[in-house]
């Protein structure tokens, strides 16, 4: 965890202290801490009443700030993320200026300011990790980073979706996909294959 001065940083209580991705940047620093994890369910329930406060978590990423899923960090639950490390002052209309450059869907860089470096990983501990990986996942790995993109599969964009719903959207939709599932079940005794 890299310190970091809390005293320029506005309340993310406050609402006067500006927009939901100002007041979500604050949020990290001031409640997660770099290195900290925390779910789209605590972000929400610190955050009542403002609509799709997670979606400006994600748009910090424009900014240089870093935040892994479980996609990128196989640490992690399926419902948590992890700050890694921060990025522009979002709440320095100066530093705002100098938003990130979107390349794709596969990551995001920073275009090259004078108002400071954006935050960035170290290249040897990533390689360090991609030690750890089975020939196979390297091979996926490489082919991920030769596209630049990382394709979803239906499951995981429907499993992404389902984490956007309410509480009554999820139960149903975990209704209807048992409903599904039980029709694709074969009877006992029958000789159809589940497809």
């Amino acid at each position: 965890m890299t310190d970091v001065n809390l005293e320029a940083v506005p309340d993310w209580r406050d609402p006067s202290a500006g927009g939901g991705l100002v007041r979500a940047a604050a949020w990290l620093l001031q409640e997660v801490g770099e290195g900290g994890t925390f779910t789209k369910e605590r972000l929400r329930a610190d955050f009542p009443g403002i609509a799709q406060i997670d979606r400006r978590v994600r748009d910090l990423r424009d900014y240089g700030w870093i935040i892994n899923t479980s996609r990128e960090d196989p640490g992690l639950g399926q419902a948590e993320q992890r700050f890694v490390k921060r990025g522009l002052d979002v709440w320095d209309p100066e530093q705002r200026k100098n938003r990130a450059v979107v390349t794709g869907n596969a990551g995001r860089v920073l275009s090259s300011t004078s108002a400071g470096e954006a935050a960035e990983l170290d290249v040897r501990e990533l390689a360090a990790q991609a030690t750890a990986l089975t020939a196979r996942e390297r091979i996926r790995l490489l082919a991920w980073i030769t596209m630049g993109d990382r394709p979803q599969s239906a499951v995981e964009r429907l499993w992404g979706q389902y984490l956007q719903l309410s509480a009554a959207g999820r139960q149903e939709l975990a209704f209807e996909i048992a409903r599904l599932v039980d029709q694709d079940t074969p009877e006992p005794g029958s000789d159809t294959p589940v497809s």
